[in-house]
């Protein structure tokens, strides 16, 4: 008995151990936890942010957060172009935020050799020679230090600059020089045109070039401005009539007018209260490297001072010459004071600054009147307030004057001056080619003819800042081109890429009577330059954005006995940096009342 209650007891003690207060308390898990056999466990990731690599090129998230399938997931990012300089970002791999060294810049991420737009150019011992590094640091142009024309053009070779000034002395600017600069700056690429807009400053001494300069780099082009002109041809006359320019033109006889009513006379004392409210200045009168011409005895004249009018007094001056007396008209002097953009002087020799040619072409009726710097008409109207000047070096023939372009170009489309009369002139480049042709219904011209267009084209210089605008007017002028579109493309023929063009235009030469070309192909029969024969033309300037490969070109309203004119060696000139096509008026059926359709497809390399 004694035994059985034994055991029972010992029954009852070990249950009160099993079930007393000593069981198991359950697990309880963290957020990003699960419970495993009584254990907690952490999932991969719950959120994107349990991913973190410390890796700024990566992107970081989390796939089925939370879930025993989560699983952490690295993405490359890109963050070029982020405005911020990554880890591991160079400028070989990331200009957009690394930038390019300094002879370089960025282009769709690359580092590329940087174009050089503008370029000045001064000889190494010229006394302007630190005027010129002066105008190129403020330019942030290119300066190129040459020792002759030559050598100018062989440093320009690998650069093709848009603009180029030539900053120089007055005493290195003889005709032989300025000539040989127009015709070497044809030689930066292997075609026969000009291939940079170009431009001279120079002024009577380098400390008033200083003066010169400061006034260049802070000219603005105006929005709104004025023409002032005397015998202005009829293209300057169209800016009132066509285009609402206002445009006050005075006169004086026997050049482009046969009569000159007083009220409308250009006299010194009028021109002295008037130039100086106009920003476009056109003069069309005689001249000489010293003056030009008005009536009445009346002369614009360049001094040391500056432009002055001279007008008789009435009275004689006399002095004693060995032992005679000689008695002169005596004269007086009217400071004009200038305030324009540009002057364009159709005036003979009057960019003549110092010297006179060493080979006088009397043929095409050059003078041997010999420039004074102290007395030059250039130096004296840049003195007296004008920023450029486009003159002629030379006797010049009113068969070639660049009026109309720059009407046309610089006024009305607001290009640089520079371009226009880079564009003017490569439009009678193409004259001396196309007279140097046999086609159909145009014999080969003469070789006086040739002569004498290349002698025109080169006589004409820009004095001033060839990159200078003086409108910003962007007017489509009432001309031959009466439409144009363009489009263009990239092609891949055999894994390189191309840039292909489509230009759809239309050319009419005239228009309710009146003659509406923009240029002009001229001819001298029996070789005489008093009956220069000028044939109105259509010039059309294509952009060329690399270099050029092949071109095709369709037309309708052609006359069939021209349509070799479109063909290979006809009227169309590849210029390296555009395609320049000239169509004479006689070309459409019809002749100058026709009409013309082109459509081209230029394909250049990238």
């Amino acid at each position: 008995m004694k035994q059985k209650s034994l055991f029972i007891f010992g029954i009852v003690i070990i249950g009160m151990v099993l079930f007393s207060g000593c069981a198991e308390e359950p697990v309880i898990c963290g957020k990003c936890q699960y419970k495993s056999e009584n254990q907690c466990i952490d999932y991969v990731c719950c959120a994107d942010s349990d991913c973190d690599d410390n890796n700024p090129n990566t992107a970081d998230f989390c796939e089925n957060p939370s879930t025993l399938n989560s699983n952490c997931k690295h993405e490359s990012v890109d963050l070029c172009g982020n405005g911020e300089i990554d880890l591991e970002e160079t400028s070989e791999n990331c200009c957009i935020d690394v930038g390019c060294p300094q002879d370089k810049l960025c282009e769709e991420n690359k580092c590329v050799e940087k174009k050089i737009e503008y370029v000045v150019a001064v000889k190494e011992k010229d006394s302007f020679f630190d005027l010129a590094e002066y105008f190129a640091e403020k330019k942030n142009a290119k300066l190129i230090i040459f020792n002759n024309a030559d050598d100018l053009v062989e440093q320009l070779h690998d650069i093709s600059p848009e603009y180029l000034a030539i900053v120089l002395s007055p005493e290195e600017l003889t005709p032989d020089f300025v000539d040989e600069i127009d015709e070497k700056l044809r030689e930066i690429d292997e075609d026969l045109f000009l291939d940079v807009s170009y431009g001279i400053i120079t002024s009577f001494s380098i400390e008033e070039g200083y003066i010169y300069v400061d006034r260049l780099l802070d000219y603005k082009t105006p929005n709104d401005f004025s023409v002032y002109g005397i015998n202005q041809i009829y293209f300057f006359k169209r800016l009132k009539d066509w285009y609402g320019i206002e445009v006050f033109d005075r006169c004086v006889e026997g050049y482009g007018s046969s009569a000159c009513n007083d009220e409308f006379r250009a006299t010194v004392d009028r021109i002295a209260q008037e130039a100086k409210e106009y920003e476009i200045l056109n003069f069309g009168l005689h001249g000489a490297p010293d003056a030009m011409a008005l009536d009445n005895g009346e002369s614009l004249n360049g001094t040391r001072n500056g432009l002055v009018g001279k007008k008789p007094t009435g009275e004689m001056e006399c002095h004693i010459e060995g032992n005679s007396e000689v008695c002169t008209p005596s004269t007086e002097e009217v400071p004009i004071t200038l305030n324009s953009s540009l002057v364009s002087a159709f005036s003979c020799t009057t960019a003549r600054i110092n010297g006179k040619p060493s080979v006088v072409h009397t043929e095409y009726g050059d003078t041997d009147a010999k420039g004074e710097i102290n007395s030059s008409i250039v130096l004296s109207a840049l003195k007296s307030g004008a920023l450029n000047y486009i003159g002629s070096a030379h006797v010049a023939n009113t068969a070639i004057f660049p009026n109309q372009t720059i009407a046309l170009e610089a006024v009305l489309k607001g290009k640089p001056i520079g371009i226009a009369l880079k564009d003017f002139k490569n439009n009678y480049i193409f004259n001396k080619i196309f007279a140097g042709k046999t086609l159909e219904a145009k014999p080969k011209a003469s070789d006086f003819t040739i002569g004498f267009i290349e002698y025109q084209v080169r006589n004409w210089v820009l004095f001033g800042d060839p990159s200078i605008k003086i409108s910003n007017k962007n007017i489509k002028p009432k001309d031959c081109i009466q439409e144009y579109t363009e489009s263009s493309e990239i092609q891949t023929i055999k894994g390189k890429n191309y840039l292909v063009k489509n230009i759809e235009t239309t050319v009419k030469f005239n228009e309710n009577g009146t003659e509406i070309t923009n240029t002009q192909l001229l001819d001298l029969p029996n070789d005489d330059i008093t009956n220069v024969s000028p044939n109105f033309s259509c010039a059309i300037h294509i952009p060329l954005e690399g270099k050029l490969k092949d071109y095709t070109v369709s037309f309708e309203g052609v006359n069939e006995r021209f349509n070799s004119y479109f063909e290979e060696n006809g009227i169309i000139e590849n210029a390296g940096d555009e395609l320049i096509v000239i169509i004479p008026s006689w070309v459409p059926i019809g002749g100058e009342s026709g009409t013309i359709k082109l459509n081209f497809s230029i394909q250049m390399e990238e």
